[in-house]
């Protein structure tokens, strides 16, 4: 779908997205480019033998199957349909944008949690929901375990690891807990990572023991 740039916005016959997110004509023909050539590494229907990549056949399984309308970039979502299964899926099923109604942020909102920004200060920064920004940071957080996952099963190990503690507690500090990391001594990539569950430690008030009695 044509687009032109209007003022501050790039606007088009239905949609309109902000402009900091697509500036020039060629980052929205590049990224067109890469979604028009992209196959499904697998169906997307957990019922169909073909949900295992590793149990495909042919050269192409999933054809293409029509496209629908949307409100972000690329205004279009790709669908397929698997030729085991005969389910049809949308090609977004696979990124991070999968059912979301607003323009990609997350980004943005990875590097103010890095920065130590609450998720009520992040939403107000972006201006968008608190509970939009709850919802990404768990699909960035599933992601990120995928993606170690997936690096681990194939991963050298060529460098000293450290292994260390991270001491915090969650609800309360009668609920405290323990994250273990191995960290490589050059790269700083967490190899391995595990929580430990602890009993509150140090002395004690009366009602402090009552409460956690109960």
């Amino acid at each position: 779908m044509a687009n032109q740039r209007v003022g501050s916005e790039i606007s088009g016959p239905i949609f309109v997205v902000s402009a900091d997110m697509w500036t020039n004509n060629q980052s929205i023909a590049k990224e067109t480019k890469k979604l028009s050539s992209f196959a499904p590494p697998y169906c997307a229907n957990p019922y169909c033998p073909w949900h295992l990549p590793s149990a495909i056949e042919g050269s192409k399984p999933f054809q293409r199957f029509g496209t629908k309308a949307i409100a972000r970039f690329p205004y279009m979502s790709q669908r397929f349909r698997c030729k085991k299964c005969l389910k049809t899926f949308s090609g977004s099923f696979f990124s991070l944008q999968y059912r979301n109604r607003k323009p990609d942020n997350y980004e943005e909102i990875h590097d103010l949690l890095l920065n130590g920004y609450s998720g009520r200060s992040v939403a107000k920064k972006l201006k968008i929901n608190e509970d939009t920004v709850r919802r990404r940071r768990k699909k960035l957080t599933r992601w990120a375990l995928l993606r170690s996952a997936k690096d681990q099963s194939t991963l050298k190990l060529t460098e000293s690891v450290a292994f260390d503690g991270l001491e915090n507690f969650a609800f309360s500090q009668f609920d405290q807990n323990n994250l273990n990391h191995a960290v490589g001594r050059e790269s700083y990539y967490v190899y391995d990572f595990n929580l430990s569950i602890m009993n509150r430690k140090g002395r004690m008030s009366p009602r402090q023991q009552r409460i956690k009695a109960n």
